[in-house]
């Protein structure tokens, strides 16, 4: 057991009236710093002495400097995180596993096609060697849970840059929050923020388009039922077909309206999970031809 882990705080000391004036008297110094991050306080006084607080406070717990979590924190919707460096770094100091970790990189087969870019089909794995055990610890995350997840989709994802960068971090992040969470100290890494903010975006997008069409439905008067021959629609959109669309609905470059309204005038559809996996073959060529450019 390393000193970092067997290290046990003193609760009554850190919660004591003392121990809070000491930090709160440094917090003011730091919040007047011009080289304290301008997303813990900027031109807010007050808050910037109470963020500042609260990160001298997990520094205490975690024994590590200030300007230290400072610099590797992010607030993302209000949230506190940090970058995955830094919760390898802490791993490190800590001694919970030796050296440095190890990545690789697996080719899955075809590449992803998304419009006009494509994703490689890839899994990362990190692997560290405990320090405790001496045994390999792994974790793996592959391309296939990105596109899954959506995390590609969100505006300026680095998953369309840097695709094996972001699932190194990605795999570290997880491995440490399986394996040691202590390093982490329950915080979350910022790119999960992202994500997750991406995440409720969508939901709530999803939410208020399903709520205008129910609008739409009871706007508009409904034709008296007629029999129609049955026509054969062909395979439902698949997963990296309705993926690439929604890339594109989600760039700024693109006109997400004018594309629903084709659809809703060439299909009879307004979401793509409706389409047949031909439309949605030919949604994405008008894309890349530049027909729904913004």
């Amino acid at each position: 057991m390393t000193e970092a882990l067997s290290r046990q705080l003193d609760t009554s000391t850190l919660l004591s009236v003392d121990h809070v004036n000491a930090l709160t008297a440094q917090a003011r110094v730091l919040a007047e710093s011009t080289l304290t991050p301008k997303h813990l306080g900027g031109d807010n006084p007050r808050q910037a002495v109470a963020n500042c607080l609260m990160l001298l406070d997990l520094g205490v717990r975690m024994g590590r400097p200030f300007l230290e979590l400072a610099r590797a924190s992010y607030v993302v919707h209000g949230k506190l995180g940090f970058s995955a460096e830094f919760f390898l770094a802490s791993a490190q100091r800590m001694g919970l596993f030796k050296g440095a970790p190890r990545y690789k990189t697996e080719e899955l087969g075809e590449p992803f096609a998304l419009g006009n870019k494509a994703l490689p089909n890839i899994a990362v794995t990190a692997t560290v060697t405990d320090a405790e055990t001496g045994e390999e610890v792994s974790t793996t995350v592959a391309m296939t849970t990105v596109m899954a997840e959506g995390w590609h989709t969100r505006s300026g994802s680095k998953y369309m840059t840097i695709p094996e960068v972001m699932l190194r971090k990605r795999a570290i992040t997880w491995l440490i929050r399986d394996h040691y969470p202590a390093a982490l100290f329950g915080q979350p890494e910022v790119g999960e923020l992202i994500d997750h903010a991406a995440e409720e975006a969508r939901e709530v997008q999803a939410e208020a388009a399903s709520a205008v069409d129910r609008l739409m439905g009871r706007a508009v008067e409904q034709p008296e039922a007629v029999e129609v021959e049955e026509v054969e629609t062909g395979p439902p959109v698949t997963a990296r077909t309705m993926n690439g669309i929604l890339d594109y609905l989600n760039s700024d470059d693109h006109d997400g309206p004018a594309a629903l309204q084709f659809m809703l005038d060439a299909w009879k559809v307004r979401r793509t999970e409706d389409l047949t996996e031909e439309q949605g073959s030919e949604l994405l060529d008008r894309f890349a031809s530049g027909d729904f450019n913004a």
